[in-house]
């Protein structure tokens, strides 16, 4: 990894725990808590790329390049100024703790009214 093309401030988002509801269960949330604020390279995917990364989900669009990132899981989502991606692959590359590759969905934005 070129840590040179480490250049987009980015959040990385997690959903914050529900509250219990009068059977115990946990309410899930709709509200969304930072989970670190990482620097990273985000770049569409095209080509041979496309086709591996449609093996995680068939709606894969970006590629997110960024330092380990401990507890990082798939089920959070990167926000890049106001540009909302789903996770649906995060991998450690080789294994080694350094490198985290996130294959991610861009999420339609919603006009404010």
């Amino acid at each position: 990894m070129n840590v040179g093309n480490l250049r987009w401030p980015v959040n990385i988002e997690q959903k914050t725990a529900g509250t219990p509801n009068s059977y115990g269960e946990t309410e899930p949330s709709a509200e969304w808590t930072v989970f670190a604020s990482v620097w990273a390279d985000i770049k569409p995917i095209s080509g041979r790329e496309f086709e591996f990364a449609r093996s995680f989900a068939k709606t894969v669009s970006h590629r997110v390049d960024m330092r380990y990132c401990q507890g990082l899981l798939p089920n959070m989502r990167v926000n890049f100024g106001g540009r909302i991606f789903t996770i649906n692959a995060a991998i450690n590359v080789d294994e080694r703790n350094r490198e985290h590759l996130l294959y991610c969905t861009e999420s339609p934005t919603v006009a404010a009214s």
